[in-house]
């Protein structure tokens, strides 16, 4: 078994994620620029992002490399935001400082797949629990016997949505209303 590379494991968890890799190498417009990977963000993510290995270049050729793919993206007139994501050793910091003026750069280093996904959590959709999972009834977990009806209905159409509560609601600010109109005789 083939030991897997930090750059396969950053195209990895992008493509986990639902970004298009591109081909390699990279062309926009009639440049052609060489990186390890790239991807193209769907659906709300609408950025290029370009993978850069400090393994295989300096850091005064990758950020000779996100400046070319960022001036192309200028020349193009292109509204989509770059993200550099550099894999290996740490930029030097004029370098880093250089690609940051024209990139958002999120560098990474040997991490495990946790930490990677801390590393790239900027780009990668949030795990949201779902908050119907461990509803505690408050009335029983306080030990509460009077509760008003009205909170009762919306508790249990909490349990539905938020279209079940506003419903409730409006039903039971209304009922008084269709109650007093249901009456011939209008109380004083």
């Amino acid at each position: 078994m083939t030991a897997i590379t930090p750059v396969e494991r950053v195209c990895e968890a992008l493509a986990k994620a639902g970004y298009v890799k591109l081909d390699r190498p990279l062309t926009i417009a009639t440049l052609t620029i060489d990186l390890p990977a790239a991807f193209l963000g769907a659906d709300t993510s609408p950025d290029l992002i370009v993978v850069g290995d400090l393994a295989e270049d300096s850091s005064e050729r990758l950020q000779q490399k996100v400046e070319t793919v960022a001036r192309a993206l200028d020349a193009m007139r292109s509204v989509r935001p770059l993200t550099v994501i550099v894999v290996g050793p740490r930029p030097s910091p004029a370098s880093l400082l250089v690609m940051a003026q024209v990139a958002r750069v999120l560098p990474v280093g040997m991490a495990d797949e946790a930490q990677l996904k801390n590393w790239l959590a900027v780009l990668l959709p949030l795990d949201l629990p779902d908050p119907r999972e461990g509803f505690v009834d408050i009335d029983k977990a306080l030990g509460v016997n009077d509760v008003p009806d009205e909170a009762s209905v919306l508790r249990a159409a909490a349990l539905n949505g938020e279209a079940e509560v506003l419903q409730a609601f409006v039903g039971l600010i209304s009922s008084p209303f269709e109650a007093v109109a249901g009456n011939e005789e209008v109380p004083s």
